[in-house]
């Protein structure tokens, strides 16, 4: 779209475009993009965008029913940002998943 041309590496703008295709059904390539977004820790936004990153990925698997996969993934979210704003919502997905 425009926001690509302007910025292709926007993170934002990869972030929204990982959303749509996990709405397509294409979670790996959504999951692809959440990976590399993940991996950018430069600045204060790419931290962010690593962060949400990875809460998506796993609940991208919650929503794809893969079970063992976003509970691991949940786990790994929290182990690399135990002092996010959603690590609330992380431990109440992984309380969720063990029963």
């Amino acid at each position: 779209g425009q926001a690509e041309k302007v910025d292709p590496k926007n993170p934002e703008v990869l972030y929204l475009k990982a959303l749509s295709l996990l709405k397509l059904g294409r979670g790996e390539d959504a999951r692809r993009i959440w990976r590399d977004l993940e991996a950018k820790k430069a600045t204060a936004q790419d931290r962010i965008f690593a962060r949400s990153a990875a809460i998506s990925i796993a609940d991208s698997y919650y929503f794809e029913d893969q079970k063992k996969r976003a509970y691991q993934s949940y786990q790994t979210a929290l182990t690399k940002f135990p002092n996010a704003e959603e690590t609330g919502y992380v431990r109440h997905r992984l309380r969720e998943l063990e029963n």
